[in-house]
């Protein structure tokens, strides 16, 4: 009988080695599953975080999209304005150079120069009177020059 003992307590030794063994491996286990738990909570909050992130900056750049169009608008009627105002100087400019001629014409009492510079002036001066006209009422009605509905056809080149 003490050779049938024997086994029975090596068998009961080896459960106990399995037990505590298998009592080590699920507590190793339970501690892993818990940290990868705590770390998947933290990726969702990480995560979270990104996602706010990403709209507040889809939201900064929708914000500088529109300010981007704004100001290309603006400066699209600024770039008219100034092309504008090349042209009524060029046309006013014409009609300076008529009367320089017809100074000169008179000077020299060159009575064809003097007909043919008189001739030539009025549709320039003409013009450049309308555009005259058109600074001294923007500046009367204190609206900037050129106003948004002025013609740029009105005076042509």
């Amino acid at each position: 009988m003490k050779n049938n003992n024997v086994p029975a307590w090596i068998a009961m030794g080896f459960a106990v080695v399995f037990a505590a063994v298998g009592g080590v491996v699920c507590f190793t286990l339970n501690n892993q599953l818990n940290s990868m738990q705590t770390q998947v909570q933290q990726l969702q909050k990480e995560g979270e975080a990104k996602n706010k992130e990403i709209v507040e900056l889809t939201e900064k750049n929708k914000q500088l999209e529109d300010q981007s169009t704004a100001n290309v608008r603006e400066l699209s009627t600024r770039l008219e304005n100034i092309r504008r105002l090349q042209s009524n100087v060029k046309v006013v400019g014409e009609c300076l150079t008529g009367v320089v001629n017809l100074f000169d014409a008179a000077a020299r009492e060159d009575s064809a120069a003097l007909i043919v510079s008189l001739t030539s002036l009025s549709e320039p001066c003409k013009r450049a009177e309308g555009i005259l006209e058109e600074v001294e009422k923007a500046q009367t009605s204190q609206t900037p020059y050129p106003s948004e509905n002025y013609v740029p056809s009105q005076v042509s080149n």
